[in-house]
């Protein structure tokens, strides 16, 4: 179970909870470390003395349904919490945990004496749990009601499976550890025990509470200063691409005196005629654009192209940056191919961006559309 997706990122203490129950239980499997927890009277207290036994039989649990049992109880808990405020949760996490410590041993080894059915105390937090367990059934209040056979039930009863389970997982030890569990619970909160006005000391509980940030790129962005970017670094073109970017250029600057000699006189007339067809279409166009709408100055390169680092490699690929005239694009002969060629916008852009020509972005598309 991921504590980290599950739990608020302001739960601190509910998270810990989770994660120490969860780990210290698994690694005491792993390393087969489970006989040390547990509490035997007679052979551990009495016989050999390992106190040292108290201070730890309430980290683990030996199986791992109580862990479930255990896992599913704090994080349904886990707006005790915020009713609290994780200070006061974690100090009273703290206070219940040194209590449980030690009268669990001292009521256990007296039914112990009473009843001789009680051989060891079972390990885990079932104290420190049916502790939090008595402040969610108090100050968090029910948010769903359901009455079934004329019996309500509300939220809170999802709760009571597992409370009896653990309870009564290995009974009477378990039994009595959740019973002296609720009861301190009530009592600290009717402030009936000495200290319960105690708060664990700050700086214990910052290292819960600070956030994590985790970056999952670089921060950066387009806003930020373009000039770090350089395009020609990541995309070096071969040195055998020079002379035919150039005998390029010198077609689109002069797209009539360097067609192809072999073409016939046919396809040169058409050629001709259709350049000055267009060319015609275009100057009636923009007057009568003149007329009837005040004249558009030039907009920048940023309305219709890519801008920041994108736009530096967008000239790069395109041939603007050998040709910085080619970024300034007119709306009105964005409009007059559209107009002449009855072509989309984005294609009348595409063939803008290559000459900035009216008349030579028409005889591209017109190449395109014969090509199709």
């Amino acid at each position: 179970m991921s504590s980290a997706n599950i739990v608020p990122s302001n739960m601190g203490i509910t998270k810990f909870l989770l994660l120490t129950i969860s780990t210290s239980s698994v690694v005491a499997g792993v390393f087969a470390l489970k006989p040390f927890f547990h509490i035997n009277f007679g052979l551990h207290l009495l016989s050999h003395y390992q106190y040292w036994r108290i201070l730890l039989w309430q980290f683990i649990y030996w199986n791992s349904t109580e862990v479930f049992q255990a896992l599913f109880i704090i994080y349904q808990a886990r707006d005790v919490e915020r009713l609290l405020g994780s200070h006061r949760f974690a100090s009273f996490c703290v206070y219940m945990f040194i209590l449980g410590m030690f009268v669990t041993p001292i009521f256990s080894f007296l039914y112990s004496l009473l009843f001789k059915n009680l051989d060891y105390i079972q390990p885990g937090p079932t104290f420190l749990i049916f502790a939090i367990l008595y402040q969610y059934y108090y100050i968090v209040p029910s948010t769903v009601f359901v009455r079934l056979f004329n019996i309500k039930f509300t939220d809170k009863f999802q709760m009571v499976i597992p409370m009896i389970g653990l309870a009564f997982s290995h009974f009477p030890s378990t039994f009595i550890n959740a019973f002296l569990g609720w009861t301190m619970g009530m009592f600290y909160h009717l402030s009936l025990l000495p200290g319960t006005s105690w708060r664990l000391p700050i700086r214990f509980v910052k290292p819960a509470l600070s956030p994590t940030h985790v970056f999952i790129r670089p921060p950066y962005s387009d806003m930020q200063n373009a000039s770090t970017f350089n395009p020609e670094t990541l995309f070096a073109l071969p040195t055998g691409l020079d002379a035919e970017r150039t005998e390029n250029e010198n077609q689109v600057e002069n797209p009539v005196s360097n067609a192809d000699a072999n073409d016939s006189p046919t396809r040169q007339n058409a050629r001709a005629t259709a350049i000055a067809s267009s060319s015609n279409t275009a100057a009636s166009f923009r007057n009568r654009q003149q007329i009837s709408h005040p004249p558009l100055g030039r907009t920048s390169s940023s309305s219709v192209l890519p801008t920041g680092p994108a736009s530096q490699l967008y000239d790069m690929l395109s041939g603007r940056s050998e040709r910085p005239e080619l970024g300034n694009i007119r709306e009105e002969d964005i409009n007059t191919v559209q107009t002449i060629m009855q072509t989309s916008r984005a294609q009348a852009i595409q063939a803008l961006s290559q000459t900035n020509d009216v008349q030579r972005a028409v005889e591209l598309l017109l190449e395109q559309t014969a090509d199709y």
